[in-house]
């Protein structure tokens, strides 16, 4: 019989625990297949506060040898809804789909490798350095003090994207 269990995680711990195996893909799952173009909607989403949908998590009492995706050890978990999201996000915030926010109108965009656009910035960059990236923006343009506010308030929000909390509901088996 199943157990169902409800919790909250944020996008940081969701892709951590992808990437260091804790959580896992199950043979059943299709491979990942999403376009650049649905992890930046998805990615917008998140930034808008917008619901994301539930991931659902499987963990039963013991797992058979696993190995998918280059994990040598068995996840805690196997994720049974989720896996096209939890996927993009860890590609997006790892810069393995290469991402562009434009820092003054708050929109994403799939990055293009011939950008001059000074108020396209890696998403990657705004994650791991806010600071710079405002400093760098502002000095950078001629933008008016309202811009200025704008772009301020625009990175401030989209930091917080890795603090958005998914709604997690984990299934607890006796059985695999």
């Amino acid at each position: 019989m199943a157990e169902l269990e409800r919790t909250d995680k944020p996008v940081s711990i969701l892709v951590n625990e992808f990437k260091d195996g804790v959580l896992g893909v199950p043979e059943i799952q299709r491979n990942y297949v999403w376009s650049p173009a649905q992890a930046r909607d998805l990615i917008d989403s998140i930034y808008r506060k917008y619901p994301s949908g539930l991931i659902l998590l499987w963990k039963p009492k013991c797992l058979p040898k696993f190995g998918r995706y280059g994990v040598k050890k068995n996840p805690d978990y196997l994720i049974l809804d989720g896996q096209q999201r939890i996927t993009a996000l860890q590609k997006v915030l790892h810069g393995e789909i290469n991402l562009c926010f434009n820092v003054l109108e708050g929109t994403l965009h799939i990055s293009n490798r011939k950008n001059n656009n000074p108020l396209l910035v890696s998403v990657v960059s705004v994650l791991k350095n806010a600071f710079k990236v405002l400093t760098d923006t502002t000095e950078a343009l001629n933008l008016k003090e309202e811009q200025k506010e704008i772009v301020q308030q625009n990175i401030k929000n989209f930091c917080k994207i890795e603090d958005y909390l998914f709604p997690v509901m984990i299934m607890h088996t006796d059985d695999y």
